[in-house]
């Protein structure tokens, strides 16, 4: 075994990996765009569990004419 081959690989793993942490911790600061509405996957129901309802709201019996 080349224990300094070893060493060598190692430490340009460590660098590509320092690299893509400081990469993803600049997309995290960055923050979210904000910009439209949110895709429909991520847009949560008022209630956690509860499916928003759609149509009249119950109770109302006055249709429109």
């Amino acid at each position: 075994m080349d224990l300094d081959r070893i060493l060598e690989q190692m430490h340009a793993e460590r660098t590509r990996l320092d690299t893509s942490i400081r990469a993803m911790e600049l997309i995290i600061a960055a923050g979210p765009k904000g910009r439209g509405r949110p895709p429909k996957w991520m847009a949560q129901p008022a209630m956690p569990g509860i499916a928003a309802r759609r149509g009249r709201p119950r109770g109302n019996n006055k249709r429109a004419e």
